[in-house]
């Protein structure tokens, strides 16, 4: 429909959102609404009400949707599974959307070996339409060969009536769950968007506009590579009028404005929905606020509100749990990515997202110079700065003594104790302030000149010079203390640590001589740390006593030194055998990290399973599950998922399951390993690891033969993935359990026999298997 139309079709539906359906066309009637546009209105009003009532029973009745969306799916199959169209045999569903499916299929010609998606439109789609359609896709994807762009392969009509299209098959994650599945960085997601950009500029140079860019549409392969998928209702700028469809076609959370409005399309739709890509990269969060997941709630919000900010979506809802979540799967923490966002990101964004398409960027390679602009920290155009930001863009790029400096001091002091560091440091005195500066460019100075006479300069020698200067020219104790201990870090991040008890001796010295609690604290701890590399447990403990007596009742925020103190304890404790005060040192860590990290975040579910392990082993399984269960419940919902630690704590708390809910435990077990085969593939030693624990739940629920076939299984994976055939000893073990239960003696002699001999062959190293 025309602009017009749409318009209006728009208006009566707002008027009618909120009546009853049965009072619709009664309404539409008094309205004088003629039946054409009166149909338009209608199929709106059911299609959102539709989508709505799904969204209420997927609150309320989730497995009754899944239920039915497996029933669906097996009326599919049996229709479909096997069928053969072109050189292709259709195997099993990859996926599905408005119009159809996508199918995975193999070539059965017998040219030769491979595997493509096969994409086949659903019935009841009008056929001229649909035709005219795959036409145009197989036409726009012959024309685009570019690297990141998934080609095509093949397409035709099958015997059935149905027009498919072979395309090459990627076997990958959405852009979004692979980027914060693996925790990148900002910086790696905006390596990753500006490649997605350069796909999207080979199409637009072909005069073709994707119309439906979003992260299900980008697939990223285990190898990193990004693939630019599913051009079916991609556009021609060029296309003869009696090609161009009457039908609205989009996806709404991922629509411009002017495709809600049925305006003509121009690459502005493609820029407005890289910037919805980016920022989701970058937030993790949408800009709209909507109240509904419905398509009338995402169409009023991109027509009528104004996208929230980035640097302020971050923490837009108030969530400190999800806020700590989603700065954490950046490796940042909320307000470092606050801080990041905020300036010329905000502006890049906001820019892209812009309601007009005239004011939006010109094309897609503009958007991308700009998301350059920034990582060269070079002026971005989005940003009317004046002199004062382009010469803060210059200075950021030429400063290079205090550049050198910041860069040392943050590198050798590797993130222990540096705000505090600064924060003292900038109350000196400016002449002493001065002279710990200098003191740091002196030593990259004669780096630099030891390198232009031709010899190469180790970070060790870098690090030695650093502690003759220390020691010769810095007097002042506090800065003295500051750079000890900073070097002392350096040294242990090289595995230099070894030689280093003289130092952090002396660098206790001077910080008693300073007098101020807190670099005692962190001198302490390293302390606590060369004596644990020399397996003086006792030393560690009297260590971690004087320092956290020194945090006491101080108020200067040091959660992460009370943290890492806490780990030192935990540590010592079970090197020392002592598993009742190291739980209690666990449950210390866990409430400090829960506090600052949220339940959910990367250290402290860590902590959590090492803390049910320890109450596990001391025969507390009821607290081990009562410490898991809440966290696997807020995991299972978490948005977007966290199959990995899923997996751990499924597997964990089948443990706490053994004895009192076998099958309970089984089922955890199994959940294991579905994610495991999912994640690292069905013939991964970590998926050998997760059937060894199902082949032992399964053991302990006597269910002997399903227990012996996973048991196998897993043996032959490791033994045919695995270098270190010792390694097989806990998997022969379950074997030769489950044989003896079985009444098997003379095979579990053999096989017990055999994991006996791995097991001395390697005394004294445990298996994870186990």
């Amino acid at each position: 429909m025309d602009s017009q139309t749409w318009r209006r079709v728009r208006a009566m539906f707002e008027e009618l959102i909120d009546t009853p359906p049965e009072e619709w066309v009664q309404r539409l009637s008094a309205l004088g609404v003629d039946d054409a546009l009166g149909a338009e209105v209608l199929a709106l009003l059911k299609a959102d009400r539709v989508q709505l009532l799904r969204t209420a029973v997927h609150a309320q009745a989730p497995h009754m949707l899944a239920e039915l969306a497996d029933a669906d799916r097996d009326e599919h199959y049996q229709v479909l599974e096997g069928l053969r169209v072109g050189a292709f045999r259709l195997l099993r569903e990859l996926g599905r959307g408005g119009m159809g499916t996508v199918w995975l299929a193999e070539r059965i010609d017998g040219e030769f070996n491979q595997q493509v998606a096969v994409k086949l439109i659903r019935p009841g789609w009008n056929p001229d339409e649909v035709l005219a359609r795959f036409r145009a896709e197989r036409q726009i994807l012959a024309g685009l060969t570019h690297p990141n762009i998934a080609h095509l392969v093949d397409g035709g009509v099958s015997a059935d009536g149905r027009p498919w299209l072979a395309l090459e098959y990627v076997d990958g994650m959405d852009l979004r769950q692979y980027c914060d599945g693996n925790h990148l960085p900002l910086s790696a997601r905006m390596k990753l968007f500006l490649t997605v950009c350069d796909a999207v500029s080979h199409a637009h140079a072909h005069l073709v506009v994707h119309r439906d860019l979003k992260p299900s549409n980008l697939l990223v392969t285990a190898a990193g590579e990004v693939k630019l998928l599913d051009f079916g209702i991609a556009k021609l700028l060029v296309a003869p009028a009696a090609e161009v469809s009457s039908v609205r076609m989009f996806t709404p959370e991922y629509a411009a404005p002017e495709q809600v409005r049925g305006e003509a399309v121009t690459v502005a739709v493609d820029v407005y929905a890289l910037g919805l890509l980016l920022y989701e990269l970058l937030t993790g969060r949408r800009p709209y606020k909507v109240e509904n997941s419905t398509p009338a709630a995402y169409e009023r919000a991109i027509l009528d509100q104004e996208p929230t900010r980035p640097s302020i979506v971050v923490t837009r809802d108030g969530d400190d749990a999800d806020a700590n979540l989603l700065a954490a799967q950046r490796e940042l923490r909320p307000e470092q990515l606050r801080r990041e966002l905020r300036g010329d990101l905000d502006a890049i964004l906001l820019k892209a997202l812009r309601k007009d398409p005239a004011q939006r960027y010109a094309s897609v390679a503009d958007l991308a110079a700009d998301v350059i602009n920034h990582q060269c920290q070079l002026p971005v155009v989005a940003r009317r700065g004046g002199w004062r930001y382009r010469a803060g863009r210059f200075l950021s790029r030429h400063a290079l003594a205090m550049t050198l400096a910041m860069a040392a001091a943050l590198a050798l002091i590797g993130g222990l104790g540096i705000s505090l560091w600064q924060a003292k440091i900038a109350r000196q005195e400016a002449a002493k302030s001065q002279a710990t500066l200098n003191f740091m460019l002196d030593v990259f100075k004669a780096s630099g000149n030891a390198r232009s006479n031709g010899r190469e300069v180790k970070a060790a020698d870098l690090l030695d010079a650093a502690i003759l200067r220390v020691r010769r020219d810095v007097t002042e104790p506090e800065a003295r203390s500051a750079l000890l201990l900073a070097i002392i870090t350096a040294y242990r991040s090289l595995n230099l640590g070894a030689d280093t008890l003289p130092l952090v001796d002396e660098a206790v010295r001077v910080a008693r001589i300073n007098g101020n609690p807190l670099p005692l604290a962190q001198a302490l701890l390293l302390h606590a740390a060369a004596m644990h590399d020399a397996r003086r447990y006792p030393d560690v403990l009297r260590d971690l006593d004087e320092a956290e007596a020194l945090l006491e009742g101080n108020s200067e925020p040091e959660d992460d030194l009370r943290m890492q103190l806490a780990q030192a304890r935990s540590n010592a404790l079970i090197s020392l055998d002592r598993p009742h005060e190291a739980e209690v040192a666990l449950a210390v860590l866990y409430a400090l990290q829960r506090d600052r990290l949220g339940e959910l975040g990367e250290l402290t579910m860590n902590t959590a399973i090492y803390r049910a392990a320890a109450l596990y082993n001391l025969d507390k399984p009821e607290q081990s599950r009562a410490l898991l269960e809440p966290i696997l419940v807020k995991l299972r919902h978490a948005k977007p998922p966290q199959e990995a630690y899923y997996a751990a704590f499924a597997g964990m708390l089948a443990h706490g399951f053994e004895d009192s809910d076998p099958l309970r435990a089984i089922a955890l077990s199994r959940e294991k390993v579905q994610i495991y085969e999912r994640l690292y593939g069905p013939n991964d030693t970590n998926t050998a690891i997760a059937l060894n624990s199902l082949a032992r739940n399964l053991m302990g629920a006597a269910q002997y033969d399903e227990a012996k076939a996973i048991a196998e299984r897993g043996l032959e994976i490791y033994r045919t993935q695995a270098d270190d055939p010792a390694g097989a000893f806990g998997y022969l073990r379950t074997l030769g359990e489950i044989e003896l239960r079985r009444g098997k003696f003379a095979e579990a002699e053999s096989l017990l026999n055999e994991a006996i001999a791995l097991r001395e062959h390697k005394p004294g190293e445990s298996n994870s298997a186990l």
